[in-house]
Parts: structure tokens; C-alpha cells; sequence
């Protein structure tokens, strides 16, 4: 699959399926800045899980960030991949981490929601200013971050770039879809 899609003329002409969605404000938004594409060119699929490589690219784009040359850092993932130099990218600016002792990357893997929040909170570059621990109690599921993630998540809700679901969960472990992750990354493209 390809990623990347030509410039849009008309937003809502292209981007057809997220007419009456909630997200699409912030898929608009992101879309026009060229930070999200659609999966095809007219349709965004917001409702599909998000891969891992879909949102190396998002992050690398959002930041702006000037692509790198794969050098081959993965074992699954090669150097004619659409995706493997957004990788790299992402790998040399210490936003991601492979899988599998740093081996494996899994781009066609759903991303988590914790992963995706641990990787904003990389990019932003700073640690939450209370104690992840008690920012989480706030939420049913908040026992169930992981480890690694806790500070970024911790984060990512004391700038109020995450919120939880109306049900005063987090579901961390849930795989994060096309919209919720362009809702997020407008957060933080505002916010960065």
C-alpha cells in the first residue's frame, strides 16, 4: 500500500468518506497541511486502525522534520518500502523504537494508543510535571499504561492533548484509528 496521495484540490471532494464524521475537522486540517493522506485518493478510511509506518510518517511530517535515507535499521523493513525512510527518520530523531530488541520495527502492525502517545511525547521533549502514577489513577484502565509509556501518557493528558473515552478509560492497549490519531497529532501540531 501506498501512503501517499496526490495534493488534494478540494478537500471534501477528496477526503469523501469522512462527510459526517466526527473527526473530520481535524482530518481536514491535518490533510491540507499534507500530514495525513488519505489511503486512497478519496478516501481517508478513518475508522481503520492506524499502522505503525502510517504514523512514522505522520510524526515525521508534523515535525517537519528532513527525511533520511534508510540504512537498513529493521529487519522488516526494506529500503524500497514507501515507508522506510520516514522510519529512519523517526528512528535518528529518537521517536521510535523497533520491536524485538530493536530488530524487528512491524510496520504493518497497529500502532497502540500508548505507543502513539509515547511517541508524542518524545517529540514534544519534556516529562509530565506530576507524578505519572496519580495522573493515570484518574482513569479506570490508568493501572494498565505500561511501564514505558506512563510519563508520555501522563504528559500527553496534562497538556490536555488526550482526554480518555467518556467511559473514564484510557485503553491503552487498544490499537488507535486513522481519526483518533489525526485528532491527536492536530493537538500537537498546535501545540508544537
Amino acid at each position: 500500500m501506498n501512503f501517499s496521495c496526490k495534493k488534494p484540490r478540494n478537500i471534501l471532494h477528496y477526503l469523501a468518506d469522512i462527510k459526517y464524521h466526527w473527526a473530520k475537522s481535524y482530518i481536514e486540517s491535518m490533510a491540507a497541511k499534507q500530514i495525513v493522506n488519505g489511503k486512497a485518493e478519496t478516501v481517508f478510511a478513518p475508522d481503520d486502525d492506524m499502522t505503525r509506518a502510517e504514523f512514522a510518517k505522520i510524526i515525521v511530517n508534523a515535525m517537519e522534520l528532513e527525511l533520511n535515507k534508510y540504512s537498513g535499521s529493521f529487519e522488516d523493513v526494506k529500503a524500497g518500502d514507501w515507508f522506510a525512510d520516514y522510519v529512519q527518520t523517526a528512528l535518528d530523531n529518537k521517536l521510535i523504537e523497533g520491536k524485538v530488541a530493536g530488530k524487528v520495527f512491524d510496520p504493518n502492525g497497529k500502532i497502540t494508543r500508548e505507543e502513539m502517545m509515547t511517541i508524542i511525547g518524545r517529540a514534544i521533549g519534556k516529562e509530565g510535571t506530576k507524578d505519572a502514577d496519580t495522573t493515570l489513577k484518574s482513569f479506570k484502565d490508568g493501572d494498565k499504561v505500561s511501564s514505558y509509556a506512563k510519563d508520555y501518557v501522563s504528559l500527553l493528558i496534562e497538556e490536555k492533548l488526550v482526554n480518555g473515552y467518556p467511559d473514564g478509560t484510557l485503553k491503552p492497549a487498544n490499537s488507535i484509528t486513522r481519526a483518533e490519531a489525526a485528532k491527536i497529532v492536530y493537538g500537537f501540531y498546535n501545540y508544537y
